[in-house]
């Protein structure tokens, strides 16, 4: 997809990846952004600790480009809804896209993505198997967006998948510079401030922040490059 002339819309969580992605689209294209960050109040306890990322990034990243940011609060916290983050994003972006008359709705991805992996929330990560489609997943919740859409525009134009951001983490890392410790990353931070060490996004975070993955594949492909 040909990312000039274009009104695009990044769902922003102020997290490594989304974050890499908006400051490319300020950088590298001459198009209208529009970034929409979505405060989950869930049971993980993380909206807040986005939320700070989010005001702190903002300034920063406004100088780089003028763009549009808008935000939106949803609660998963109470009673007993328990909704997975992207199946509620997705349709709130959506919604979003339609409403500013973006031609596309964006996320940005790392390569430890396409692999499963186990941990038991105590430093202990076992990534298990490489997604042999990466960006399988990406056209499946792009496909639901299309079809609430009822207009005939196509998946891939919605929501298009953008292999040259599905980087290992570590090359978003590199690409962010001083911003990077200003995002966020903790799936589970302490007391919805500090972030817990070890739950698998911290543990990623980690090692990308010293140009590797805990993926030894990834390790040797950024050894290559």
């Amino acid at each position: 997809m040909e990312l000039n002339n274009l009104r695009l819309l990044v769902l922003w969580s102020g997290g490594v990846e989304s974050t890499s992605l908006l400051l490319r689209l300020l950088s590298e294209t001459n198009s209208e952004v529009f970034a929409h960050f979505i405060e989950m109040v869930n049971p993980e306890g993380r909206g807040g600790a986005e939320t700070r990322a989010i005001q702190s990034l903002l300034p920063r990243l406004q100088s780089v480009r003028p763009f549009n940011f808008s935000s939106s609060l949803i609660r998963l916290h109470d009673g007993q809804a328990r909704g997975w983050d992207y199946a509620v994003q997705y349709p709130m972006g959506l919604f979003v896209m339609d409403h500013l008359r973006c031609d596309a709705v964006l996320r940005a991805g790392c390569l430890e993505d396409d692999w499963d992996h186990v941990s038991d929330g105590l430093g202990n990560v076992r990534f298990i198997r490489p997604d042999p489609n990466p960006g399988a997943s990406h056209l499946r919740r792009a496909k639901r967006l299309a079809a609430s859409l009822d207009d005939g525009r196509k998946p891939e134009r919605v929501a298009p998948y953008l292999p040259s951001y599905q980087l290992p983490k570590a090359k978003h890392v590199e690409f962010l510079g001083d911003l990077f410790p200003l995002t966020w990353s903790c799936r589970r931070p302490v007391g919805g401030e500090e972030p817990c060490g070890k739950c698998h996004a911290c543990l990623e975070r980690e090692a990308a922040s010293r140009g590797t993955s805990l993926i030894p594949e990834i390790a040797e492909l950024l050894s290559l490059g």
